[in-house]
């Protein structure tokens, strides 16, 4: 397994350069970066140049600072060739929001049970010998025009249970364009699509770690009444009015101070609870708008965190995720999603400056253990039960990979 990380700058291009050895069909291109670059296709062209036999893969990451290593006006290519793990793309485009759940299952649809492996530019796939099966699902999608969960469950639904699935969905408030997803089918990068890749190999190892950071600040409410993402009613009381009794003073700078206290949300079925944010407020229907679906008699709690509870669950998660890798392989962290603290808003309507950036969360350095990432709008990790996977916001999940 070799790996080269790459920086594209608007003014001194791919640095260091893209490398002239590591084009193969095993061979996995993961590119992240700024959201204008949807409008910039020559890093992306470049890159198709240079890797014409790789699966290609990315999407834009919203406005971070600190731990997860993207800079404005910057993309970041990670470039992996593996040994013995074998690679499938496919990629779909959401025209309709309502169409979300399809495309997932159409993207589990495009991905082989065992790998075809491909042969030339010209022959599209080709059957070879069993290659081992399929280990892990990367799923990136535009989190702003797709629905996120529905998409998810379509790609879970299709796939064989022992395949895990990884990744997350672009777009952010801040972001400076729309979301874009990148790669799979040849195309350019573009709003409104969906993509997956497939590992496969019986010599990929998988490591996985969440990091959520956040505390309940009282007891759970039941969801008495709802409609696809909003809250109207959380135990027969307008939910906004609950919603304010838990911000005290924090309430007058709603909707900007809802990015620091988001929902603990428990489906009816019982499941592990995922973290779900509050996007906007609706003052005349004491309603609350959330980023996802859920259905009337979901528990709710709203959660808050505390800095130092932030750093240790990240620096955890992935020291969890390089852990369950067997000793000393040479591996990739991938981090998805981002824990710093927002800037908000203050009286005045202007920003207040930005936090700290908090530290790599790993006790290796950054030239030890290469990584890459994107500021998520929601980030897929692995549920309590075989084959579960859940879709959360405002959190940190990491996934290593390596070869042995």
């Amino acid at each position: 397994m070799h790996i080269s990380l790459s920086i594209y700058r608007r003014k001194t291009g791919w640095f260091p350069p893209l490398p002239a050895d590591l084009d193969s069909p095993q061979t996995l291109v993961l590119v992240f970066g700024d959201s204008a670059f949807v409008e910039e296709p020559a890093p992306f062209l470049e890159l198709a140049d240079r890797f014409v036999q790789a699966v290609h893969a990315g999407c834009s990451s919203g406005p971070v600072h600190g731990a997860c290593g993207w800079r404005p006006g910057e993309l970041t290519a990670a470039i992996i060739r593996f040994q013995d793990t074998h690679l499938h793309g496919a990629a779909v485009e959401v025209r309709q929001r309502r169409d979300s759940g399809l495309m997932g299952a159409a993207l589990a649809a495009q991905l082989p049970s065992v790998p075809m492996l491909r042969q030339d530019r010209q022959a599209a796939v080709a059957p070879l010998q069993r290659q081992g099966p399929l280990r892990l699902a990367l799923l990136l999608s535009d989190g702003q025009g797709v629905d996120g969960e529905a998409l998810l469950r379509g790609l879970r639904g299709g796939l064989p249970l022992a395949a895990r699935i990884t990744g997350g969905l672009a777009g952010d408030r801040g972001a400076t364009g729309p979301a874009w997803v990148y790669g799979c089918d040849g195309r350019l990068p573009a709003p409104g699509r969906a993509c997956v890749v497939g590992l496969y190999g019986p010599r990929l190892h998988v490591g996985q770690g969440h990091a959520a950071g956040w505390q309940p600040m009282g007891m759970a409410h039941h969801v008495t009444r709802a409609h696809g993402p909003v809250v109207y009613e959380l135990d027969g009381r307008p939910a906004l009015e609950v919603y304010r009794d838990y911000l005290g003073t924090e309430a007058a700078r709603l909707p900007a101070s809802a990015l620091l206290h988001p929902l603990a949300l428990t489906a009816a079925d019982g499941q592990a609870p995922t973290i779900r944010s509050v996007l906007t407020v609706d003052e005349h229907r004491g309603a609350l708008l959330l980023a996802t679906s859920l259905a009337e008699g979901s528990r709710v709690l709203v959660m808050q965190r505390q800095a130092g509870d932030l750093a240790a669950s990240t620096r955890q998660a992935a020291e969890r995720a390089v852990e369950a890798l067997p000793p000393g392989a040479r591996h990739l962290l991938l981090s998805v999603g981002c824990l710093d603290q927002p800037a908000l808003p203050g009286a005045d309507g202007t920003l207040a400056e930005a936090p700290p950036a908090m530290p790599w969360p790993l006790s290796l350095s950054r030239d030890a253990l290469p990584a890459v990432g994107f500021h998520s709008l929601g980030e897929l990790t692995a549920g309590a039960a075989p084959g579960e996977v859940q879709l959360h916001h405002q959190t940190h999940a990491f996934t290593a990979l390596a070869e042995a």
